[in-house]
């Protein structure tokens, strides 16, 4: 999950047939709202050995450039917030289903 997640790969080059995996992963969500509080609203200097971010003769961008160089969503806390607690609270009760089945299925 945490290769999905943005962390090693872009989400701009995850192949389309593992694209499910990155709305599954917490990680995705987590590592948004972090980038998000970090890089909005924010100038990054951009120096004379650039980065593939920065274009050449720019001498800085805007965060939410970087934000959307890295294929992350610009959604802000918040939303990845609420997207995190549903992750969890759905994670929660496929467990419960999960148990509940067995069990019904022990007690036979």
């Amino acid at each position: 999950l945490m290769i999905f997640g943005g962390f090693f790969i872009r989400s701009l080059n995850i192949p389309v047939y593992f694209i499910w995996i990155s709305y599954i992963s917490w990680f995705k969500y987590a590592f948004d709202a972090i980038c998000a509080a970090q890089f909005k609203g924010v100038m990054l200097e951009c120096s004379i050995n650039t980065t593939s971010i920065c274009l050449p003769g720019v001498k800085s961008i805007d965060g939410s450039a970087a934000i959307g160089y890295l294929g992350l969503n610009d959604y802000g806390l918040l939303i990845n917030s609420i997207s995190l607690i549903i992750l969890m609270v759905s994670f929660r009760l496929l467990a419960l289903l999960c148990l509940s089945i067995k069990t019904h299925l022990n007690e036979k």
